[in-house]
């Protein structure tokens, strides 16, 4: 015997199963973006079986990983710390000389998320500050980006109030309070560096696209194909008003060292500068600068040269000495510190496989000092690096593409250590940058 279909039962079946197909799809989608639950359990599980990182930068680690760090919990508990921090992964902070390490809290930006991290001794995170880029700009910047660049900080400048100034790569600026809200946000392109000056003033770098046709009737000494970028160096006001705009390229123009741009036919890039310093009156005596110049790094021409902003062109150049580099600073001795990369990017036909932080006068261009690292600890970041020099003569150290931030004596010997927790599988996400801050520098955390 059939039994008869009841056709509104049907019905009303095949109406609840779209809804709960609606809402479930619904809630996921809120799960990604609010970061509901079940969104925690499922990003750490999703860390388990995840061998590739679709966002953010992450590079593959070449270092056996420690598994404990030498002289670790009871030499930084003599410090004032809880502990040393080594997971079983072998990362965290691993301290080796208790009497040599300069005190105070690292700052560093990592690759995995746009989070800056401010850490003590220990590895242990004292303040965080989470800065979403659809926080920053809810609409998106005014023109295309890169998803990658949407996913860290690559630089990011720590006020003693707490309030944090940020550089997302490619993309803009923008200063956050202690909590990672935003006070005001600026999108011009800019990248890789920027430096507060004491009265406020912003220093950044940003990118700047040309008409190709334009450059070759402006400047007929300079080859060019395809498209072409140019760094530009830009003034803000403390609260992100644009003031003045230097062209690099008018710079060289109009300066002596214009025959540098008139080799081999670039294209894109020209370039790539990866830091701006400002030559401070105090330490301007004695070497080739003079008070309020830009010592700029400039990776693509293998280059560090001084600006004069007043006179808008470039006064000093030094190239050939290293290749790729990154972060050139002037000392209190009157020396420039930087990163030798000693190559570029994977597949460069000259790259080492091998970095150095190198430690140059720049009156006699003699190195005074550098560290290669040894066969125990080797040096080596193919791109990106920060330097640092401390106040007790060592050498804060990012070693990018390893994840890994160590701290060097003058000796050569490795002090103190940081490996970075954030992993996935083989890939340790690329820590872009750190400093080392004194605790007291940061007046919000004794509030």
């Amino acid at each position: 015997m059939q039994v008869a279909k009841n056709p509104w039962r049907a019905r009303v079946v095949r109406a609840a199963l779209a809804v709960a197909i609606v809402a479930a799809f619904g809630y996921g989608v809120a799960v990604g973006r609010l970061r509901l639950f079940p969104y925690g359990p499922l990003e750490r599980l999703g860390d388990l079986f995840e061998s590739e990182a679709p966002y953010g930068r992450w590079h593959e680690s070449h270092r056996a990983p420690r598994r404990e760090g030498r002289g670790g919990g009871e030499e930084l508990a003599s410090l004032g710390y809880a502990g040393a921090y080594a997971e079983a992964s072998g990362a965290g902070a691993f301290l080796y000389d208790h009497d040599r390490v300069q005190r105070g809290l690292t700052l560093y930006c990592s690759g995995h998320a746009p989070v800056v991290s401010l850490i003590d001794l220990a590895g242990e995170v004292v303040h965080e500050w989470r800065v979403p880029y659809d926080e920053v700009w809810p609409g998106g910047a005014p023109y295309p980006t890169e998803a990658e660049h949407e996913q860290f900080v690559r630089r990011a400048l720590p006020f003693p109030t707490g309030e944090l100034l940020v550089v997302f790569e490619y993309i803009g600026l923008a200063k956050v309070d202690r909590d990672g809200q935003v006070l005001w946000s600026v999108a011009q392109r800019n990248h890789h560096d920027a430096t507060i000056l004491p009265d406020g003033t912003i220093v950044s770098l940003v990118h700047t696209e040309y008409d190709p046709e334009q450059v070759a009737r402006d400047y007929p000494g300079l080859r060019l194909e395809g498209r072409v970028v140019l760094d530009e160096v830009v003034f803000l006001s403390a609260g992100g008003l644009e003031l003045r705009r230097l062209s690099l390229l008018d710079a060289f123009c109009r300066s002596e060292y214009a025959h540098v741009l008139a080799g081999p036919r670039r294209g894109f890039d020209v370039f790539h500068a990866n830091s701006v310093d400002v030559v401070p009156a105090e330490l301007a005596a004695g070497t080739p600068f003079e008070a309020g110049d830009l010592l700029l790094s400039l990776r693509d021409l293998d280059a560090v040269v001084a600006l004069d902003p007043d006179e808008e062109r470039i006064t000093w150049l030094l190239a050939g000495k290293w290749r790729r580099q990154h972060q050139a600073h002037l000392l209190e001795n009157g020396n420039v510190l930087l990163l030798d990369n000693m190559g570029g990017n994977a597949g460069d036909p000259l790259a080492h496989d091998a970095s150095r932080v190198v430690e140059f006068d720049p009156v006699t261009q003699r190195t005074v000092w550098q560290y290669r690292g040894t066969p125990s600890q080797p040096f080596h970041t193919s791109w990106l690096g920060y330097v640092q020099r401390l106040p007790n003569g060592n050498t804060l150290v990012t070693e990018s593409t390893e994840g890994r931030i160590f701290e060097v004596a003058p000796e050569g010997d490795v002090v103190w250590e940081f490996l970075n927790p954030a992993r996935r599988g083989e890939l340790i996400a690329t820590v872009m940058g750190a400093r080392r801050i004194p605790i007291d520098a940061l007046e919000f955390l004794h509030e």
